[in-house]
């Protein structure tokens, strides 16, 4: 490729032969980009070199990261992305021996959730005594590490072969970091070639760590959350009131089953429909208002009463607490609350103070009867006197 041939054009790129100063030929691909000056005409050339064989390991490299973040995203739990990632890593190394290793700290101990050796993929727990262990010396001291041969031998003897791979010949592994604290240690190794894996390799193992580092904390955090999850709506599900949430335009989201209890519909058709469909047109405006001031003001509401209709079409009355919900910028995105069926209560409460009014007339009806009666004694009384004054 002739360099002025680009001069028109500004910039191209082809694939050429080189020769090595020793006089080895080897491919490259050679990039030209024009930089032009003020007048417009060519100021000079931007050149690349890249070797061919660069090029393809860093077209695997990205293909191998862009294959393990498929396969965090789209599996459930930690133990599926491990395969994905073993084959993923496949591509820029060999991984007949590919071993993830986890570090528990507070228990201080290993365990290999994904080994394989060539055959089935396998899994244990070893109890770390002393970093009595390959991989306890990577996780002590936080670097790398290549094993091969001799050192090898002599790292078994002195740790004995308490994890997998002690027979091997070539051993690599590279700490695995989350949040600054080292959660274990990803490796490959070699049973028959110590020359399998070069500086490169490691290089290279270290950088895609990072990844599977930041996949296997995200799966760590999104087991952590579902447990969370599970836990939280446990706690919600045996409230005998009903929690709620809707959405800004007041359509369910969420709900707990006292809910479905208080309404009388079941979950699959409560979704998604909107709170104020339970109400009449007055009520339907009074909480529109309430959720718009709620919006604007931030401020929780409690004790609003209103009257809704079941879908056995019997009115009951219910008492609400309703509060925004926020999303991680601070932006309401809905809002939560709780629901109480008060019907029975404020019936009872009606009927208790029926009950007062009736003793309270039965207190007065017998004062004026005692009154009364006071009144008619003197009378008797007086009665009873003048009839002594009087002839038979």
């Amino acid at each position: 490729m002739c360099i002025r041939d680009r001069h028109e054009k500004g910039k191209g790129s082809s694939e050429q032969t080189a020769k090595t100063r020793g006089g080895t030929l080897f491919p490259v691909r050679i990039s030209v980009n024009t930089v032009s000056g003020e007048a417009g005409g060519a100021f000079f050339f931007l050149v690349s070199f890249i070797g061919a064989r660069e090029r393809t390991i860093c077209e695997r490299t990205t293909s191998a990261f862009l294959d393990i973040f498929r396969a965090v995203y789209s599996s459930a739990e930690l133990s599926e992305i491990f395969p994905p990632i073993r084959k993923a890593l496949g591509q820029v190394l060999d991984t007949d021996d590919f071993f993830i290793a986890l570090y528990n700290k507070e228990t201080d101990a290993i365990s290999f959730p994904y080994f394989e050796n060539g055959e089935d993929p396998g899994s244990a727990t070893y109890r770390n005594k002393e970093f009595a262990s390959l991989c306890a010396e990577v996780i002590g001291s936080g670097e790398p590490k290549v094993y091969r041969e001799e050192p090898l031998k002599d790292l078994h003897g002195r740790f004995g072969t308490e994890s997998p791979g002690a027979a091997s010949k070539l051993w690599l592994g590279v700490p695995m970091k989350a949040a600054g604290e080292i959660i274990g240690v990803v490796g490959v190794q070699s049973q028959d070639d110590p020359h399998l894996y070069s500086e490169n390799d490691l290089a290279l193992l270290a950088s895609i760590s990072e990844q599977i580092s930041i996949a296997i904390d995200h799966k760590r955090m999104e087991k952590a959350l579902r447990k969370t999850e599970k836990r939280y709506r446990g706690l919600l599900d045996s409230l005998q009131d009903g929690y709620y949430e809707v959405n800004l335009q007041g359509d369910f989201v969420y709900f707990n089953r006292a809910l479905t209890r208080i309404f009388g519909y079941p979950s699959n058709e409560l979704e998604g429909m909107d709170i104020r469909r339970f109400t009449d047109g007055a009520t339907n405006q009074i909480m529109s208002q309430v959720f718009s001031d709620l919006t604007m003001t931030g401020e929780a509401v409690t004790d609003f009463e209103w009257r809704f209709l079941r879908k056995d079409e019997e009115q009951r009355r219910a008492s609400m607490s309703i509060s925004l919900i926020k999303d991680a910028n601070g932006d309401a995105i809905g809002f939560q609350g709780i629901l109480r069926d008060v019907t029975d209560q404020k019936r009872l409460e009606a009927a208790l103070q029926h009950t007062q009014k009736m003793e309270a007339i039965g207190t007065l009806a017998g004062g004026i009867a005692h009154n009364f009666n006071n009144l008619l004694m003197g009378i008797q009384g007086n009665v009873s006197l003048m009839l002594m004054d009087l002839d038979k």
